[in-house]
C-alpha cells in the first residue's frame, strides 16, 4: 500500500516555488482533507498564486471545506471583487463564499 503524504509535509512556500505543482497538491488535499486547518491554510495561501488553475482548485477546496474555512472569507470577498481576476475565478470565489459563510 503506498504511503500517504501528510498534510503538514507540504511546504508552505509551494505557491511561490512551484506553481505548476500547486494546483495538483491543492486538488489532492481538497479531496483528502478539505476541513483540516493546515489544508485550509494552504488553500488560502494558494489564492495568492499567479496560477489561475491553482486559484480555481483552491476555491473548489474551500467550497468543500465549508464552515471550516470561515477564516478565508475576507480573502474570498477580495478575490470575488477584484477587477483584475478572470470572470471564472470571481464566480468561483462567489460560489465558495456561499458555501463558507455561516
Amino acid at each position: 500500500m503506498p504511503s500517504r503524504r501528510r498534510v503538514d509535509s507540504v511546504p508552505s512556500d509551494l505557491a511561490s516555488s512551484r506553481p505548476e505543482e500547486l494546483a495538483r497538491t491543492v486538488e489532492a488535499l481538497g479531496d483528502a482533507a478539505p476541513t483540516d486547518p493546515r489544508a485550509v491554510e494552504l488553500f488560502v495561501s494558494a489564492l495568492g498564486s499567479k496560477s489561475e488553475e491553482a486559484k480555481r482548485q483552491s476555491l473548489t477546496a474551500l467550497s468543500k471545506a465549508g464552515k471550516a474555512a470561515t477564516a478565508a472569507l475576507s480573502k474570498l470577498r477580495q478575490l470575488a471583487a477584484d477587477p483584475n481576476e478572470s470572470e471564472l475565478v470571481k464566480k468561483s470565489a462567489k460560489d465558495a463564499i456561499s458555501k463558507v459563510e455561516p
